[in-house]
């Protein structure tokens, strides 16, 4: 399912992106949808004061822990990514970015958390995406995405916390280059409600 709207506070920093894609994973599903019956992806498009447009893709996590039914945000599209084995939430994604109009050469940045952060990662790292769009921004959080060898052209933060086992599943430490850092935290002093992997 689809849908279109205005969105009259887009998120404007990694704090801004975080919480949005949060409220679209547990808030925004499609009318009529059941939480584990569709995926959600969110490309948000700017137009500048001079007429340029750019755009922001947000892919929330993961939504059904179970493998290889209707969800795309499933168990097995954790498995297919982690592995680097193209996955049908990367193909929704690229898909979503094509219906939404984004155009060659207009600056794309791309969000995501858990699954979506290998999602993300791993469509920043396709050669064959990088000949459709320009991306140029890579936030993502709580996901293994060390396996993604990003073009120096995309600037990547990678925020991680040192409690949460799930960015260390990829059993390496992302890539250190001027183009890309990654960002620890740790919340067991602080007063984070469950296991620390939430966004």
């Amino acid at each position: 399912a689809s849908a279109a709207a205005t969105v009259t506070a887009p998120p404007r920093t990694a704090a801004d992106t975080i919480r949005y894609s949060e409220d679209l994973q547990h808030n925004r599903r499609p009318e009529g949808t059941d939480n584990n019956e569709t995926g959600t992806i969110s490309v948000l498009r700017t137009t500048h004061e001079d007429g340029t447009r750019s755009w922001l893709v947000i892919v929330p996590g993961t939504t059904d822990w179970g493998s290889g039914d209707h969800e795309t945000q499933d168990l097995l599209t954790n498995l297919q990514a982690v592995a680097g084995r193209p996955s049908d939430m990367e193909s929704a994604v690229v898909t979503a970015m094509r219906q939404a109009g984004i155009a060659p050469g207009e600056e794309v940045g791309l969000y995501g958390h858990s699954q979506g952060a290998i999602t993300v990662s791993n469509i920043a790292a396709d050669p064959a995406v990088g000949e459709q769009f320009t991306v140029t921004s890579l936030l993502t959080a709580g996901g293994p995405t060390s396996g993604a060898e990003l073009p120096s052209s995309v600037s990547a933060l990678h925020l991680e916390n040192t409690g949460d086992a799930v960015p260390a599943l990829d059993a390496a430490a992302n890539p250190s280059t001027p183009t890309r850092l990654t960002a620890t935290l740790d919340t067991h002093g602080m007063d984070v409600d469950g296991y620390p992997h939430g966004s």
